[in-house]
């Protein structure tokens, strides 16, 4: 049975590849603390309720016109730590997400380089990734939602009138969550069964 090793080379591209994720995933939630702790304004940024406006951009072709997406631009002098913390929540979970789902992939290079690939800990560490980015790429916008609602009603005069926008983009930890189990499941139970059919003629 042909079992896949990883090089040398091969396992230092996979460690300056979790690397780089790493930090990606570390900028927002080290970004927003070190604003905090320098007493920067919070500032968030969401939806503009009213519609934007129509604007003569000189860019444009005659007979074109462009419109400006509405943005609201919330800027707070003087953020409470509530706000901060608020403001820290779905940053923080990115980043737990993002540590999880790296050291299972360090577990998965390891049982490939021990040749061992179709391990119960590599089949559960697959599993694992595409549940959490799964609820995560379901969860982390609504959450968002929640987090700059309690941010901003009170300077909404009290109610509730966010303009709620949705991008379709950000759905693709959904997507990478579905096919990961997917795959993982099919990949990785004909593997190990595979694998205990070779260990019982040894």
């Amino acid at each position: 049975m042909n079992t896949f090793t990883l090089t040398k080379g091969d396992w230092s591209l996979t460690n300056f590849v979790l690397v780089i994720v790493a930090l990606v995933a570390a900028v927002p939630f080290v970004g927003q603390v070190v604003n905090w702790i320098a007493g920067s304004p919070l500032e968030i940024r969401t939806g503009a309720v009213v519609p934007p406006p129509m604007v003569d951009d000189p860019q444009l072709q005659p007979g074109a016109s462009g419109v400006y997406t509405g943005e609201a631009i919330f800027t707070i002098e003087n953020a409470t730590n509530g706000q901060w913390f608020y403001s820290l929540v779905v940053p923080a979970i990115t980043l737990v997400v993002a540590a999880v789902c790296l050291w299972q992939v360090v577990q998965l290079v390891r049982y490939a380089r021990a040749d061992d690939p179709f391990h119960p800990r590599a089949h559960l560490a697959v599993r694992l990734i595409g549940l959490l980015l799964f609820c995560y790429g379901l969860f982390a916008p609504l959450l968002q939602v929640l987090m700059t609602a309690m941010i901003t009603t009170q300077m909404r005069g009290g109610e509730l009138n966010m303009a709620l926008e949705f991008d379709a983009g950000a759905g693709w930890p959904i997507v990478v969550g579905l096919v990961v189990g997917a795959v993982g499941e099919a990949v990785f139970g004909r593997g190990r069964s595979l694998a205990e059919d070779a260990e019982g003629l040894v």
